[in-house]
């Protein structure tokens, strides 16, 4: 009987990518984003004009020695070998595809050996080729699904895929969840909550 397949999102699952980025914006730009800050689709907040613009910035924090310099969250790692010993593991993440080759760089150098495939949804291209990570779910037939986006932990759980909606970010903050989904705050209540299920 092949492993059940266990599908991880990156920025903010696997390391504190906004952090890492917000201080990198302001420093850069001259801004006063949060944490809360980090979702927002107005332009204004971002100090721009455009979405476009915008995302010109975020593009260019993939360049900068901040982004190839973050490390992996507490417990992610050992964490992560425990549950490959019976699960196969793969990454969806929401990065888009022109940073594709230093993300595979950053999973191998911190998670060696660890993910059978990547995933890039390329949720805020600004080519438009995006796609869901529920459909990358369904496709790969995941079993379990790990993410900080409420959006997308939810709209996967309701395709029926058990969820966990990792962190206690600004941006996750829902106390009605449904029920195929679970809150980790972080790795160790993740390893927790699959060593209930064994």
């Amino acid at each position: 009987m092949p492993k059940p397949i266990i599908a991880v999102d990156l920025d903010d699952v696997l390391t504190a990518h906004h952090e890492g980025l917000i201080s990198w914006y302001n420093q850069t730009y001259g801004t006063e984003l949060s944490l809360a800050d980090v979702h927002s689709t107005n332009p204004e907040v971002w100090g721009t004009a455009t979405d476009a613009e915008a995302i010109k910035r975020v593009h260019a924090y993939f360049e900068s020695d901040s982004f190839k310099d973050e490390k992996p969250l507490p417990g992610a790692v050992k964490v992560l070998e425990y549950l490959n010993r019976n699960y196969h593991l793969i990454v969806i993440t929401g990065r888009d595809y022109i940073i594709e080759l230093v993300t595979r760089e950053w999973l191998t150098e911190h998670y060696p050996s660890l993910f059978d495939d990547v995933h890039f949804t390329a949720q805020y291209s600004l080519t438009g080729r995006s796609r869901s990570k529920t459909d990358i779910v369904e496709s790969e037939q995941v079993s379990y699904f790990i993410d900080d986006n409420l959006f997308a932990v939810v709209d996967v759980a309701k395709a029926g895929t058990p969820s966990i909606l990792f962190g206690n970010y600004p941006w996750n903050l829902d106390e009605g969840l449904p029920t195929n989904v679970t809150r980790c705050n972080d790795w160790a209540e993740v390893q927790a909550y699959f060593d209930a299920r064994s």
